[in-house]
């Protein structure tokens, strides 16, 4: 019998949670794969602005869970796709932009990204400002984003 959903939820924010801190004393300065998750959070970015729904999936290791309410477990590529052509976004987005990010080592495979960012129409008007929370691993041989979590800023400071 395969778990639930809400189990593998459960269990996988307290592991999420005892790895980051875990991570917080390693030196990211000193480490080559930061500058290699960047670039591949950098490259999801420009697609996900460009709403290339094909594009942005394979910067995902699949299956990918999608902290959501109800979260989702996307086991191909194409459900990935699939999520991201429903994602709502705001009316009259034209792009994002990234304000801050953390990058962490949780181990040789895995490491989290913590970052800020904003959504902006066509007049540089900014539309929403958000948070998200990303565990990048390279278990295919390749930096690949397989899990998310992305909210309202506001929330988060409370």
């Amino acid at each position: 019998m395969l778990p639930r959903v809400e189990d593998i939820m459960k269990i996988f924010s307290g592991a999420l949670a005892l790895l980051i801190m875990a991570s917080l004393s390693y030196g990211q300065s000193m480490d080559s794969n930061v500058e290699r998750i960047r670039h591949e959070l950098d490259a999801y970015i420009n697609d996900f602005s460009s709403r290339d729904f094909d594009a942005m999936a394979m910067h995902f290791e699949v299956p990918a869970v999608f902290k959501t309410n109800p979260p989702v477990i996307a086991k191909t590529h194409e459900e990935v796709a699939d999520f991201f052509r429903s994602f709502p976004l705001q009316e009259g987005y034209a792009y994002s932009r990234i304000d801050r990010v953390e990058i962490h080592r949780l181990n040789d495979s895995m490491y989290s990204t913590a970052f800020d960012f904003a959504r902006y129409n066509s007049s540089d008007e900014i539309l929403f400002e958000g948070s998200s929370l990303y565990l990048f691993s390279n278990e295919i041989g390749a930096w690949k984003i397989f899990t998310l979590w992305t909210g309202d800023r506001e929330a988060r400071n409370d």
